[in-house]
């Protein structure tokens, strides 16, 4: 049986990832080595939960662009800007949560909960999954065409007087 979603999401983050960290900067190669194990396990576990997921209403919540298709539909009259850092890590994430947050007192309560990409995770299908709010082969399904969840703009082209007035 898959272990619960939450449970192994905030092993990764609590546990893991500061303990790769740790092996990075001051680790022996036998615990390097063990990091590298256990990210071989995470990685077998996401390989096995991932098709559950997409059938399991209950576990959805936990890829990304199911919860960018809801989080849109939430709130009708805001103004969501969905920013794909493409790459960005978890750790790095939580730096730039940080910074953001510190800027502005309207995202003081921006929430920041572990999701798990669209399989496969390279741009050319994860993208267009998470601007459609649907898994990659339904995203990318060129018979039935799914369309964007908002307005999707050019690479540098940010939004200003929306946000302002939002």
């Amino acid at each position: 049986a898959l272990q619960e979603p939450s449970k192994v999401l905030q092993w990764v983050v609590e546990q893991y990832l500061p303990y790769r960290r740790w092996c990075m900067r001051y680790g022996s190669d036998e615990q390097r080595q063990r990091s590298e194990e256990l990210a071989g396990q995470f990685i077998s576990w996401v390989l096995e939960f991932y098709p559950c997921a997409l059938q399991h209403p209950d576990w959805q919540r936990y890829l990304v662009f199911r919860r960018v298709r809801d989080e849109v539909k939430k709130d009708g009259d805001a103004v969501t800007l969905l920013v794909v850092l493409d790459g960005l890590g978890w750790l790095d994430a939580l730096q730039l949560h940080h910074h953001i947050s510190s800027q502005s007192s309207r995202l003081k309560d921006l929430p920041l909960d572990p999701l798990l990409s669209a399989l496969p995770t390279i741009t050319p299908f994860a993208k267009p999954a998470i601007v459609r709010g649907e898994a990659p082969r339904v995203a990318l399904d060129d018979q039935r065409p799914v369309p964007d969840i908002g307005e999707l703009l050019p690479e540098g082209n940010i939004p200003h007087q929306r946000l302002r007035q939002a």
